[in-house]
């Protein structure tokens, strides 16, 4: 197993979630807005829905080639 950094994409509406940035060391951070999602989330790891009443999800599911953990 190769040890790598983890890809973790944050959909928001807007406002990007500053919490997340405490993970900035341990993580490869992608903040994205529904129209960004499909390209944002292919190689990620985690995908952390920030804004949880966007539609993207259906849409970018496809492009979520490596996504091992969706909060």
């Amino acid at each position: 197993m190769i040890n790598r950094t983890p890809t973790v994409v944050a959909l928001h509406g807007g406002t990007p979630p500053a919490e997340l940035e405490r993970i900035g060391d341990h993580a490869e951070l992608r903040y994205a807005e529904a129209h960004e999602l499909p390209t944002a989330v292919a190689g990620a790891d985690v995908l952390f829905v920030w804004d949880f009443r966007s539609g993207a999800i259906p849409d970018a599911w496809p492009h979520a080639d490596a996504l091992r953990w969706l909060h």
